[in-house]
This record gives structure tokens, C-alpha cells and sequence, in this order.
């Protein structure tokens, strides 16, 4: 006879550890597969550059040519239990990898749209060049009116669209990486 058979208390509480544990280790899962999927979204030579398994990078390559959902739902599964049978060391080195790959991108996307954003701006706000130029004082005010002169007096799309183009190009130059 054991302690949990005298105590009906130990056995909830062995039982409800049972399920906490189950589900713990379901999550983790489930984790992994996330995983999985965002390592199968990411462009090729992101994904050369990571810390992966031969196997797992087939599978990868794999679900990119897949094109049903039923087979990609397969697919995803598989590569979660790739990364399920990897170390927990293997897939922290694979996620910190993955974090500082998509870091970079995130910076470089939130510069983009800064730049959108001024040169909507200064083709739409008066004001606008003003303060451009205060919060960035290298610029040659007098290439950015003529670019901006430009781009508002075109006369056909096209024309608009190569001055808003080389706008972009111009406030690329003088707008810092860290902006």
C-alpha cells in the first residue's frame, strides 16, 4: 500500500501534476511547432545562416514546395517534432539566431516607413520641411525643394512616382541608419 492509497489528497494532487505536466509539455509543443512554421516563412539565406540540423533544414526546404493545406499541416507537425527532438541548447541557439536574423529586419522596416513617413509629409505638410531639416541638419535644402518641387508639379503618374522615388532616395542619404 503506498502513501497516495491512504491519503485521497495525494492522489488529486498526483493527478492534478499529471495533467499540469501534460499540458506543460503540450504548450512546449505547440511552441515548437510555432517555431517550425517561422522558421519556414523566412527567406532562404536568412535560413542558411541559422544553426540548423541537415534533417531540419530539408524539412524546411520541404514545406516551402508543399503546396496543400492538408500536407502542410503534416509538414508543420513534422518539423515540430524535429525541434522536439532536438537539445533544449540546439533550440535556444536556433531561436537566438532566429531573433537577432529578424532584429535586423524589424530595424530596417521601421526605417522604411520612417522615410515613407517624412517624404509623405514634406509632399503634403508646408511645415514640414522645416522640420526636417531641424531634426536633420546635413541636408541640402535646396536638392530637397527641388525634389520636392518636382515630384508635386508632375504632371502624370508615372512622372510622380520617379520623383517620389528619388525623394526616398534623397532622404535615405540623410537620414541616419539609428533614425
Amino acid at each position: 500500500m503506498t502513501e497516495s492509497d491512504d491519503n485521497p489528497a495525494a492522489e488529486d494532487e498526483l493527478a492534478a501534476d499529471a495533467r499540469a505536466s501534460r499540458s506543460a509539455a503540450k504548450r512546449a509543443a505547440q511552441a515548437l511547432t510555432a517555431l517550425g512554421v517561422r522558421l519556414a516563412e523566412l527567406p532562404a539565406d536568412m535560413l542558411a545562416a541559422l544553426p540548423l540540423t541537415d534533417r531540419l533544414r530539408d524539412a524546411l526546404a520541404a514545406s516551402r514546395r508543399i503546396r496543400s493545406n492538408g500536407a502542410k499541416k503534416r509538414q508543420r507537425l513534422f518539423v515540430g517534432g524535429l525541434l522536439r527532438a532536438l537539445d533544449d541548447s540546439e533550440v535556444e541557439a536556433i531561436e537566438a539566431a532566429l531573433l537577432s536574423a529578424t532584429a535586423g529586419d524589424a530595424a530596417s522596416k521601421r526605417r522604411h516607413h520612417a522615410l515613407e513617413h517624412w517624404r509623405e509629409r514634406l509632399l503634403g505638410e508646408a511645415d514640414a520641411l522645416t522640420e526636417f531639416v531641424a531634426a536633420h541638419p546635413g541636408v541640402d535644402v535646396q536638392q530637397l525643394r527641388a525634389a520636392i518641387r518636382r515630384t508635386q508639379s508632375a504632371r502624370d503618374d508615372q512622372s510622380r512616382r520617379t520623383g517620389a522615388r528619388a525623394l526616398f532616395r534623397l532622404l535615405a542619404e540623410w537620414v541616419p541608419e539609428a533614425d
